[in-house]
């Protein structure tokens, strides 16, 4: 399998050895600070996103980043956790222990591979039956998830 990718952002409040593992967890490639990547060109950016893993160590208290929209993947490290805020191929929201996170929990293959930034929901109307622990019957109506 292919290895996509990536420019990851996260906050650099991180231990020399979280950050060390992060980088062997995803196989991180090219590692930058928020001032070293606000000075690049675009041209150069475009570059790493071809060819390498790029992890960005952002501020969040500093200057803005001038180039953020490139960001693949956003997370925040906190108390030994790593919550994803933006992420272009795999879902946001959950969080993981950074020292079993994995490139594969980052990006959903057919999601990389699709190159979209959204999954696509059909629009069929799906009945599901059950029985609750009392004897109910419970109805379930949602849109079949085509991920």
């Amino acid at each position: 399998m292919r290895l996509p990718n990536l420019i990851i952002f996260v906050n650099k409040e991180l231990t020399e050895q979280v950050q060390s593992v992060i980088e062997q967890q995803l196989f991180i490639t090219v590692t930058l600070t928020h001032l070293q990547y606000n000075t690049l060109d675009i041209n150069i950016i475009d570059g790493y996103s071809r060819t390498d893993r790029v992890l960005v160590l952002i501020d969040y208290q500093d200057t803005p980043l001038v180039n953020d929209g490139y960001a693949d993947t956003v997370l925040y490290f906190s108390n030994g956790l790593l919550s994803v805020q933006k992420n272009k191929y795999g879902p946001p929201g959950l969080t993981w222990a950074a020292a079993t996170i994995t490139l594969d929990q980052l990006v959903y293959k057919d999601l990389y591979q699709a190159k979209s930034s959204k999954p696509t929901i059909s629009q069929t109307f799906t009945t599901q039956k059950s029985i609750d622990p009392f004897g109910g019957e419970i109805i379930i109506h949602h849109y079949k998830d085509n991920r």
